[in-house]
This record gives structure tokens, C-alpha cells and sequence, in this order.
């Protein structure tokens, strides 16, 4: 009983974007749409954070280099964690490294 009452909200959402992808695919969406594009303006950030904001292109540097070293650090770890589980799945503790 619990799964079927899981599954009509499902259906329910199911019918509703066939209804609307059949509506969108024909042409006729019933409503006409009225009102301009959208634009969007750039960001500024000397306007956001004031006059004296600049982006210090050294700092940046670093930071990437940070985090490109961090990602490639975990990286690294992960991949000796599944080499050690496939060299012996039995003397794994805890949930498999994938």
C-alpha cells in the first residue's frame, strides 16, 4: 500500500510533463506570451564592492594552484584506497572506497 501511494504523485507528474512536452512540440500552448526578453546586465564588482576592488592576479594563481593540488591530492588517494580494496576486499573495513 505504502509503494502505491509512492507511485501517484509519480504518475501524476509523469502525465503532466507529457501533457505539457505535447502542448510545447505542437505549437499551441493555449496562453500567449506576453512581455519582453530578459537581459542581463554584466557584474561589476567595482560598483558592487566599491572603487577600490581589484583582482589580484598573483592570489588567484595561487588559489588554483591550491585547489588544483588539493583535487589532485585526493585524487591520489582515492585510487590507492580502491587499489588496496582490490588487492584484498577482506581486509577492508567500512564501506568500499567507490
Amino acid at each position: 500500500m505504502r509503494y502505491v501511494l509512492l507511485l501517484l504523485p509519480l504518475f501524476a507528474i509523469s502525465a503532466a510533463f507529457h501533457y505539457v512536452s505535447h502542448q510545447l512540440a505542437s505549437g499551441q500552448t493555449g496562453v500567449p506570451f506576453v512581455g519582453e526578453p530578459v537581459t542581463f546586465k554584466p557584474i561589476d564588482p567595482s560598483a558592487l564592492m566599491g572603487s577600490q576592488f581589484t583582482i589580484d592576479s598573483r592570489e588567484s594563481g595561487r588559489l588554483n594552484g591550491e585547489n588544483i593540488a588539493n583535487q589532485t591530492r585526493l585524487f591520489n588517494q582515492k585510487m590507492e584506497d580502491i587499489r588496496n580494496y582490490a588487492r584484498n576486499p577482506a581486509g577492508w573495513h567500512g564501506a568500499p572506497p567507490f
